[in-house]
């Protein structure tokens, strides 16, 4: 999202405003999973207790002419394959199995021209011998470009850090794995300067146990069965249009900031799911523009059975979409439908009014969103 050097992300209110839906669905793929080996200190049954069915979808904003569109990590070397996997992650698929050359990616044909995370990115990362799936979304901050430096580096590169951590150390908590996340980040040659904000969460499949380390004003969402919306941490900010973030900063004159915000500051959360609950994760470009009674009337339209993609829209598929895909596809698309309008009252619209600001409609940004359907196994007695 764009905000001025180092004047940071826009808040997420958690306001509700009715409004009637268009039903709005479109196919996104999304990153790799990996499989390492159980750690002995883990004991695990054969069949996970919980199993998480998981959803991607992303765009980048709208850029107007002239404008330049974020290149992010380069193409070349681990980091960037690592991109490649993650922008072409398919729903459902255990390890990566796709040809980024053609654009071929598991099940699903998608065109790797069109799929832009703008200045946000995101990383998922699975462990089925551990019964472990890790999260999480930066926010790149968009200022940093009227310095001449490429926000979506810092956002890429702090992702491809947290999703090493994810993969090296099955005991590492979501706060161990943001703070080695950012080690990585300051001793990354590549990543000059820059600054995001970080969501990362972590699902344990033998307990259902969902733990998290938010910073800045990324964020999640857990709905129960009964549409009720759990008490989850909220925004960080400083102060209006300013949140926390993780930053790196060059020690030259012209960069001196009061900055301090580090892995520590994040609000950390563990919360105990259930059978039928579903998870959002989110960057603001979602909870800037959409009100979460707007959500659950996103997720009763995923719920409703839909027949498979059909080829002539670009997509083939040997299966019909998730109901984790297509809601994390409908409040992409229905977040980019609030972008656009000028009468909206948005989330965004009543954080400002809080300040004593006038602003109407929705907020243009970058919008990431990974939605999570939880399911309890059934355990058959020996």
């Amino acid at each position: 999202m764009f905000r001025p050097p180092l004047v940071f992300p826009f808040s997420v209110p958690r306001s509700s405003t009715l409004t009637s839906l268009p039903i709005l669905f479109r196919y996104f793929s999304s990153p790799p999973p990996s499989s390492t080996s159980p750690n002995p200190a883990r004991t695990l049954k054969d069949s996970p207790n919980f199993t998480f069915e998981i959803g991607l979808s992303f765009a980048g904003k709208p850029r107007r002419r002239g404008e330049q569109i974020p290149r992010g990590i380069s193409s070349g070397g681990e980091k960037g394959e690592w991109r490649e996997r993650m922008i072409n992650w398919t729903e459902g698929s255990s390890e990566f199995n796709g040809e980024t050359s053609s654009g071929k990616v598991g099940e699903v044909r998608v065109k790797k021209d069109k799929k832009d995370a703008g200045e946000d990115f995101f990383m998922i990362h699975e462990r089925p011998a551990d019964q472990l799936t890790t999260l999480a979304v930066a926010d790149g901050v968009g200022g940093w470009a009227e310095s001449g430096v490429d926000p979506s580096v810092f956002s890429q590169a702090l992702m491809y850090h947290a999703w090493k951590a994810a993969q090296g150390d099955v005991s590492a908590q979501p706060k161990d794995i943001l703070q080695k996340a950012y080690d990585g980040v300051k001793v990354d040659a590549e990543v000059k300067a820059g600054s995001a904000t970080a969501c990362v969460l972590q699902l344990d499949g033998s307990d259902g146990k969902l733990t998290s380390a938010n910073l800045g004003d990324s964020g999640y969402l857990v709905i129960r069965k009964n549409n009720e919306f759990l008490d989850v941490p909220g925004a960080q900010q400083h102060y209006f249009n300013c949140p926390r973030q993780l930053a790196k900063v060059p020690h030259r004159r012209g960069y001196e900031t009061n900055i301090t915000d580090l892995p520590r500051d994040a609000d950390l959360f563990e919360v105990q799911l259930e059978d039928g609950d579903v998870v959002i994760l989110f960057t603001d470009g979602l909870g800037d523009n959409v009100h979460n009674s707007e959500v659950l009337l996103l997720l009763a339209q995923a719920q409703i059975e839909t027949p498979p993609p059909s080829p002539k829209f670009g997509v083939t598929a040997s299966k019909k979409l998730s109901v984790a895909q297509k809601l994390a596809d409908g409040l992409k698309t229905y977040g980019q439908v609030c972008m656009g309008s000028t009468e909206k009252v948005s989330p965004f619209t009543l954080a400002a009014a809080k300040e004593g600001l006038n602003f109407r409609g929705g907020k243009t940004d970058d919008i990431t969103v990974i939605a999570v359907r939880v399911k309890k196994n059934q355990q058959t007695s020996a």
